[in-house]
């Protein structure tokens, strides 16, 4: 229309507005909000030519605050899922078992391993960062020791064992707990 009159704002700018942030998610709605500390919501709508705009002369539809409105910025576990595509999913629930095969290290400890000490795994810090994010339960061991003292147990006379046979044997486990130049 060459009668109207309007701003072009840079979407950069107002995310860099202090006092307020922006919030966008098209699988609700076509339009993101500017939403300031005081509760003030402005909606801005996208248009036929795929700008996004606000219009000052129907403001009852374009702003309001959150008090009022019944609006609500609270994302469930499914939305974040369906935000993520189903391999980062799959790669985030995978890190979770891992971290319970290898006695589960506490989460920022598993982080540093995949970063600095294990290369070519199929997952990584982002994986865990993203089980975290979907909420993706701590592999931590249920219960507690209430045991003092081992049972006491029958051992077993070792039998003889061939030289060759032992000095075979430790050979492979010198070479099973040294895997690329780290040993355990």
């Amino acid at each position: 229309n060459t009668e109207s009159v309007a701003n072009i704002l840079a979407f950069h700018e107002l995310n860099g507005l202090k006092g307020a942030h922006i919030k966008f998610d098209r699988l609700k709605e076509d339009a993101f909000f500017l939403v300031f500390d005081t509760g003030r919501v402005v909606k801005f709508t996208r248009c036929d030519i795929g700008l996004y705009f606000y219009d000052t002369q129907n403001k009852e539809n374009h702003e309001f605050t959150v008090k009022d409105s019944g609006f609500s910025f609270l994302t469930t576990k499914k939305e974040i899922e369906d935000s993520m595509m189903k391999k980062e999913v799959l790669k985030a629930r995978k890190v979770r078992f891992y971290q319970e095969l290898i006695g589960w290290p506490a989460t920022k400890d598993l982080k540093n391993i995949l970063d600095q000490r294990v290369k070519n795994a199929d997952v990584t810090s982002d994986d865990v960062d993203r089980a975290i994010e979907l909420g993706e339960p701590e592999a931590i061991p249920k219960g507690k020791m209430i045991r003092k003292h081992p049972m006491p147990h029958k051992t077993r006379e070792q039998q003889k064992t061939d030289p060759r046979i032992k000095e075979r044997w430790l050979k492979f486990i010198l070479i099973l707990f040294m895997v690329e130049s780290t040993s355990f």
